[in-house]
């Protein structure tokens, strides 16, 4: 009788664990390893990364994502922010990476070579990435049909800091930013 209600016992959990991880897709990233060209990024790095070690959120594994983004009249916006989450930064589908300070910086959005140039080989990244279809099933109590409209409801992180910059002719214009730190 024990040996029956161990294995039960051991059955109900394989499967509650099963379930858990399932909510969840394995993925994997390419992305170039990246130097910044441009030597006036540095002093832009030094204050975002001094500005974070304040915050009760930092520590030595803090991450930020790059993005880039061009627009007509070489009008190019930068946002800088910081995040504690790799598989949500590499879900975002950037195509690149660097180092500064021992922090990693995720880059996306547009490609911008006067700022960066590829250093290296491309870098395989594991990450974990949401599973809709699970999620929807999970909070509809039905299964997911991709034919139906459904309305998703994502609450967004803003507890991390963020800088935008205007990028035009070499120079960096800081725009604003937004932090609950000090």
């Amino acid at each position: 009788m024990k040996k029956v209600l161990k294995f039960f016992i051991t059955f109900m959990l394989c499967i509650n664990s099963v379930n858990v991880f399932a909510q969840y897709i394995e993925k994997q990233i390419d992305l170039y390893h990246l130097s910044f060209e441009n030597k006036n990024l540095t002093t832009i790095l030094d204050s975002i990364i001094l500005h974070e070690k304040k915050c009760n959120y930092y520590d030595c594994n803090l991450l930020f994502s790059f993005d880039v983004q061009k627009f007509e009249d070489n009008y190019i916006s930068i946002v800088i922010e910081s995040n504690n989450s790799i598989d949500l930064l590499l879900g975002l589908d950037p195509y690149g990476f660097f180092y500064y300070k021992n922090h990693m910086f995720i880059v996306d959005g547009d490609s911008l070579e006067e700022l960066f140039s590829i250093c290296g080989q491309k870098v395989s990244f594991k990450y974990l990435e949401e599973d809709l279809d699970y999620i929807i099933e999970q909070n509809t109590k039905r299964k997911y049909d991709k034919n139906t409209i459904i309305e998703l409801y994502f609450i967004i992180d803003d507890s991390f800091s963020q800088w935008s910059y205007i990028y035009i002719n070499g120079e960096f214009i800081f725009e604003g930013k937004s932090s609950f730190c000090n």
